[in-house]
């Protein structure tokens, strides 16, 4: 049973730049939420950016901002992950120095700063994405502030940029995330999407298969680690001979050799040497039949039906 649901936003909820949202989605998070079904707004995004987008249903959602360093409830911080102040303000240096092509930006709790606020960059965040953006002279003078992310922005060419001396320069040191061709995303370690999924599962009592993830980009793919991967049929990888998609075996009638139904196939465990098939018996009894050609005789995915030899032994 699904308990808890996390989304990314941009490319999987709405158009990447924009601030228009489809008002059917409001309508299914109350439904979702009616019954008692956790939805998490998952995102790159900036809190305030998020909250507009979401503000009919702001007070039933959990929020994760600005990749998953930062995690809000009714505008209550549950957790926050920040960069040491010499680590961002090194690599605010080294993009001035190195990529002076390139624009940067500082994430906090309460807004960004950046410096060129006549850039595409600043105009874009606040006109497009909705961003609470504030300009200062240069980065560095700024102090005490929590700063969750640090970002590079080019309009076309951002990661390749990075590769010549900011990604190996601070790789090992913080957790780089490329997000599209325009962004470089610079985050503390711990700090992402599935980290921010696992302390919400923890903090609500959910397991992690009680647990649905939606994205679009590889910023994303943490989410989906140690978790069931769905795709739509009509982009699954043709399959060899003898070969099944656990979707398609899971509710098959299993039938005996003369044809007589005994059970129905619930579920499918991966050993080393072979799956074996968790088969309910007509009787409510379970049976596990390994998925070896001396058991299994026949699966006819069109008809629903696997039907299986009784070795000795099995019952």
């Amino acid at each position: 049973m699904i308990r808890l649901i996390a989304t990314d936003v941009d490319g999987t909820l709405v158009k990447d730049g924009t601030m228009t949202i489809n008002p059917e989605y409001m309508t299914v998070i109350r439904k979702l939420t009616e019954l008692g079904i956790t939805f998490v707004v998952c995102s790159g995004r900036q809190y305030d950016s998020e909250r507009k987008l979401f503000e009919p249903v702001q007070d039933l959602v959990y929020f994760v901002s600005d990749g998953g360093t930062v995690i809000r409830k009714n505008d209550k911080i549950l957790k926050v992950h920040t960069l040491p102040d010499e680590t961002w303000k090194r690599m605010h240096r080294m993009v001035k120095e190195k990529m002076p092509e390139c624009d940067c930006f500082i994430a906090t709790p309460e807004c960004c700063y950046a410096e060129n606020e006549n850039g595409r960059m600043f105009r874009w965040l606040r006109d497009s994405y909705g961003y609470d953006m504030r300009k200062v002279d240069d980065l560095s003078s700024l102090q005490g502030k929590q700063v969750l992310k640090f970002s590079v922005y080019h309009q076309e060419r951002c990661e390749e940029l990075c590769v010549p001396y900011f990604t190996p320069a601070w790789r090992d040191k913080v957790t780089l995330a490329a997000a599209g061709k325009e962004w470089m995303d610079c985050t503390p370690h711990g700090a992402d999407k599935s980290s921010a999924v696992a302390f919400l599962q923890k903090y609500l009592g959910i397991l992690p298969e009680e647990t649905c993830t939606f994205g679009d980009n590889i910023n994303d793919i943490e989410m989906y680690k140690g978790r069931d991967l769905w795709i739509p049929r009509e982009e699954a990888q043709e399959l060899g001979e003898d070969e099944y998609y656990v979707g398609d075996l899971i509710g098959m009638d299993v039938l005996l050799e003369n044809g007589e139904k005994f059970g129905v196939l619930r579920d499918v465990m991966e050993t080393g040497a072979n799956d074996v098939y968790v088969v309910e018996q007509v009787n409510g009894d379970e049976i596990l039949l390994p998925a070896i050609h001396e058991c299994i005789l026949d699966v006819n995915v069109d008809e629903n039906t696997m039907t299986v030899h009784l070795m000795k032994g099995l019952v």
